[in-house]
């Protein structure tokens, strides 16, 4: 029969293995884990190469940029847009996948040092870039990527802003693209653009309600969302809107610090 000491010497290997399965079972999981998040930043990367040579080709036939003009691969506000894209799709895909201010003033600082001059400085180039997400965005929509739409809406809402900024254009007008249903999204890249491709799927979505949020951070109704037909809208700012009266007061506090 064997001693007490070695049943519990026993006990302790057993235990110690069974411990460093698990530890390997935790790091290929992990490993696994960074594996795929390595796999999606590279097809994201190949859908931002083929976005490009897709877009960028000579069209032919009924083929609509719905405004955009091509450039040259070598003109520095193409260039520009590329490096741009790149920049901010690995800053969003870094963060899990979450927009912002943040990624979009990053993505542009560092899109300046690879090319050396601040391009968004110039007027026309700026243009030109916002006549590319106008129409990459319509072209979302007729293709049925909403997601991708509210994305490029969200980024040339950015642009707007920081042209408005820089050259005392129009101020432009605002809206929250993340929560942005298709009807927004529709109505906004249809203004954008001179062509009358979205005109169509403008009839089919013009009877969904347009849905706003409320600033209210204790807002109680669903994902603080209601219809823009009955929001309130701070006269002081003109932009920030509210569900209700109340919702209104309850923030003002907050609100007036801003």
């Amino acid at each position: 029969m064997p001693s007490r000491k070695k049943a519990q010497g026993k006990a302790r290997k057993a235990a110690k293995a069974e411990k460093a399965e698990e530890e390997g079972k935790k790091q290929s999981a992990v490993g696994a884990n960074n594996e795929q998040q390595a796999l999606g930043a590279q097809i994201q990367r190949l859908q931002l190469q083929d976005l490009f040579s897709e877009h960028d080709d000579d069209t032919t036939g009924d083929d609509c940029l719905h405004g955009h003009t091509l450039l040259p691969e070598d003109d520095v506000a193409h260039q520009f847009m590329k490096s741009f894209m790149g920049h901010y799709y690995d800053a969003v895909n870094a963060d899990g996948r979450k927009l912002g201010p943040d990624k979009f003033h990053a993505a542009i600082k560092a899109t300046d040092e690879d090319l050396g001059i601040q391009t968004t400085e110039n007027e026309v180039r700026m243009d030109w870039v916002l006549s590319f997400l106008y129409g990459l965005g319509a072209q979302f929509i007729l293709d049925d990527s909403e997601s991708r739409a509210r994305m490029h809406a969200e980024i040339a809402c950015f642009f707007e802003l920081l042209k408005c900024a820089t050259f005392g254009t129009e101020q432009p007008e605002f809206f929250e693209t993340q929560i942005a249903d298709i009807h927004t999204l529709v109505s906004f890249y249809r203004k954008k653009i001179p062509c009358s491709c979205l005109d169509e799927k403008y009839e089919e979505v013009k009877s969904v309600s347009k849905v706003g949020l409320c600033r209210n951070l204790n807002c109680s109704l669903p994902g603080h969302l209601v219809k823009r037909s009955k929001m309130l809208y701070c006269t002081a700012c003109g932009t920030t809107n509210y569900c209700s009266r109340e919702c209104q007061v309850e923030d003002w506090k907050r609100h007036k610090k801003t």
